[in-house]
């Protein structure tokens, strides 16, 4: 069985500490009988919204690791949890049963070449000069004469 294993470290441990701690983590994970597959350095990251632990936090580390268990053994998943739940340091951890390790990559846009990005920004520009050349509010006529000119059509045609 394979786990995807998620946490959220404090980040009140120094950016010199964090890889310590992790690797005490994981060397945790691996002596309650599960072996280490992948896992993915922390990094510190930004909260959608903060985490009250003691106090609030509203950044934190976030590391993910993928764990083998074979042959799958009872319990397991509940020792893991109940590790990661009494580690003083970790602030949330999310455990998930995956069918395979993820090739984790790292998503880049191609960037433009500047004969590209040139013309991009003639047709921005040109698309700009067509709104702006439509009529502006100095150029249409008075309500009151279009009033008046409406009427003058409706009293023609009903006027016979």
């Amino acid at each position: 069985m394979l786990y995807e294993t998620t946490l959220l470290l404090s980040p009140q441990v120094s950016s010199a500490e964090i890889f310590s701690l992790w690797d005490k983590i994981l060397n945790d994970v691996q002596g309650i009988g599960a072996s280490i597959k992948k896992d993915v350095k922390p990094f510190e990251r930004k909260l959608g919204y903060a985490i009250k632990r003691g106090q609030r936090f509203s950044r934190a580390y976030l590391g993910v690791f993928y764990v083998e268990v074979f042959p799958p053994q009872a319990g397991l998943a509940a020792s893991l949890q109940e590790l990661l739940k009494n580690h003083g340091q970790i602030l949330r951890f999310m455990i998930k049963r995956v069918n395979a390790v993820p090739e984790l990559t790292r998503k880049s846009t191609p960037l433009k070449s500047t004969s590209e990005a040139t013309s991009s920004r003639e047709h921005q520009a040109q698309g700009k000069n067509i709104l702006n050349s439509q009529e502006s509010k100095e150029d249409k006529p008075p309500l009151a004469d279009l009033d008046k000119k409406l009427e003058e059509i409706l009293d023609d045609k009903i006027g016979f």
